[in-house]
């Protein structure tokens, strides 16, 4: 049975870049890097036991030649969809946002769980990010 979710991996055009914006905003800190088999690096980075792991990507890698979907951040049709970072105030982080940072949805009430409040945005590489506070299980 496995005991938490560990990390999500990226594929980032500069993941130095990605590495920063994470840091700037949300506090990440740089866990671990190591080079891949290709020579690029790759930077884990922590908050508290949750990690992001970034990938450089040449955006090329079965691209619209090779009659696959490029490697692109942002929604795919199966598969990853977004990730979310619970935070205190998703107005308070959307305003200190809002004029470097691509909002999607703006902050506002969740349709489908009450108390709980959302906005989603995009990263450098256009991944979908949800900001979301007041969320709560009841089992």
């Amino acid at each position: 049975m496995p005991k938490a979710m560990h990390h999500i991996a990226l594929n980032c055009r500069d993941n130095a870049r990605a590495e920063a914006f994470y840091k700037k905003w949300f506090g990440f800190e740089r866990a671990l890097t190591f080079t891949d088999p290709k020579g690029d690096p790759v930077v884990f980075i922590r908050l508290g036991d949750f990690y992001l792991e970034l990938f450089k990507s040449d955006d090329k890698a079965g691209g619209d030649a090779g009659g696959g979907p490029k490697v692109m951040g942002g929604e795919q049709p199966v598969g990853f969809k977004h990730f979310a970072l619970e935070v205190d105030s998703v107005a308070d982080y959307h305003q200190r946002m809002k004029d470097e940072v691509e909002f999607t949805v703006p902050p506002q009430a969740s349709p489908a769980l009450s108390g709980m409040t959302l906005a989603f945005f995009k990263d450098p590489d256009g991944n979908i990010v949800q900001l979301l506070e007041g969320w709560k299980i009841n089992s």
